[in-house]
């Protein structure tokens, strides 16, 4: 072969050698693309895995575990960058999920099921309106107990307490240290692992054994006490009566100070008393007032009621009768006599709605209803409704009295406060009353 016909087969041999290259790298290149093909479709979509046995039903992928989602008895800490006065070291999470960072006192946050991640963005929100670009961190600390009741709130002790058959509330108050001095045993919340909760009053010492109150608790459940409410009550013949913040070593002459001080010529001081705890405690003002014995100003405890009760001897009429103001009681007087002696209705009076207060009662209720349910004792329409249901007040249709009906002619007791509502004024005592204090009420009624 000659030199030209060698040169030509080594250049075909070349040519063919590169086609070659070429054809591998295309075939590498085409099985590159179907694999990122296939790496794509796998990410959009979840395999199908099938059983060893070659059975054609497919096997359910995986169960993804949620993220946790918070609830009464975690703990969680809270991080801001650059804003330190805003971190929380440790946080737990009450019974009704509600927590008040710093800034955010108007506007709790309830993290009840949710996750840390979806906490800190409620939070880096909420914190958007005070500062500038929060970031906001939530960890948690401390998982609740699942095996375990946990005992929050102001009670000697907190923590978990170890579940067991036969576990009721008293059990887990008791392993506590019970109320203590500032737990109020008679508010006590105990929220269910299924989000529900009742509150119940653990304060009656004759709760027990298997008593309703003395539930039986159950895994997750978490109990907490609220603090105690610490004020004082003054009733009675007092310039300004209502509730009082307490202090220590506060007694009875600084809540009366309180209250704006006695009504002179109207107050009994000499039957003064306290209620503390349901027991009433009689004490003679007279004697500290006017003799000096510090023997009757007693130390008040928190929830203390001071009541300074009416002089016994009148009766006081108000409204639209001939001569509003109080009139010497007697023995036997009737609702028709008082009204009658202080010159009777006037033209403008509604007789069909006469109101009576039969003070002693109310009194009494008042100062029993304010220290056992003293949120709701602030209420004045709440108080007056209840006075009204257990007879302390009584609206009077005085045109049956004058259609022979003797019985809403009701006996009076010394003391008593009647109202006679007039139609052009059109509202009664009702509308009036605020804690009732009969001096503040007396003084707006005599203006009419």
């Amino acid at each position: 072969m000659g030199l030209v016909s060698q040169k030509v087969v080594q250049l075909q041999r070349m040519a063919f050698d590169q086609r070659s290259v070429a054809m591998q790298i295309g075939k590498w290149t085409l099985l590159l693309g179907f694999a990122l093909l296939a790496l794509k479709a796998g990410a959009q979509t979840t395999p199908t895995t099938l059983p060893a046995n070659g059975s054609d039903t497919p096997i359910a992928p995986t169960k993804v575990v949620p993220k946790y989602a918070l609830g009464p008895g975690d703990v969680i800490s809270i991080r801001v960058v650059n804003f330190p006065d805003l971190s929380m070291d440790s946080v737990q999470i009450p019974p009704d999920g509600k927590i008040t960072p710093p800034l955010l006192a108007g506007e709790p946050i309830n993290v009840l099921g949710k996750t840390v991640e979806q906490v800190a963005a409620m939070l880096t929100e909420a914190w958007s309106k005070y500062v500038i670009n929060p970031s906001v961190s939530v960890f948690l600390v401390q998982k609740r107990p699942q095996d375990a009741v946990i005992v929050y709130g102001y009670t000697p002790k907190t923590g978990a307490v170890e579940m067991r058959p036969g576990l009721r509330i008293l059990d887990v108050i008791s392993a506590m240290g019970g109320g203590g001095e500032t737990g109020d045993l008679s508010h006590v919340t105990v929220t269910h692992e299924d989000g529900t909760s009742q509150t119940l009053d653990l304060s009656n010492p004759e709760t027990k054994g298997d008593s309703p109150e003395n539930i039986l608790l159950h895994e997750g459940d978490i109990v907490y006490v609220p603090k105690l409410y610490q004020f004082i009550t003054v009733l009675g013949e007092v310039k300004q009566g209502g509730q009082f913040p307490y202090e220590k070593k506060m007694t009875v002459a600084d809540a009366i100070a309180r209250a704006g001080g006695y009504i002179e010529g109207e107050a009994d001081l000499s039957a003064a008393t306290i209620t503390r705890n349901g027991k009433t405690i009689p004490i003679d003002l007279q004697r500290f007032y006017l003799d000096g014995d510090t023997s009757q100003n007693l130390t008040l405890q928190p929830g203390d009621s001071i009541l300074i009760p009416r002089q016994t001897n009148i009766v006081y009429i108000y409204g639209a009768v001939a001569g509003q103001g109080p009139y010497d009681f007697r023995p036997g007087d009737r609702l028709w006599d008082a009204i009658n002696r202080r010159g009777g209705p006037t033209q403008e009076a509604n007789i069909g709605a006469v109101e009576v207060i039969h003070t002693e009662l109310q009194s009494k209720l008042q100062a029993e209803l304010t220290q056992k349910y003293p949120k709701q004792a602030k209420d004045s329409k709440w108080m007056f409704d209840q006075l009204k249901k257990q007879g302390a007040i009584q609206v009077v249709d005085l045109n049956r009295y004058f259609r022979g009906d003797q019985s809403v002619n009701v006996p009076l007791s010394a003391g008593d406060f009647i109202y006679v509502p007039s139609r052009k004024h059109g509202f009664g005592i009702g509308e009036l009353f605020q804690i009732l204090s009969s001096a503040n009420l007396l003084r707006l009624l005599a203006g009419f």
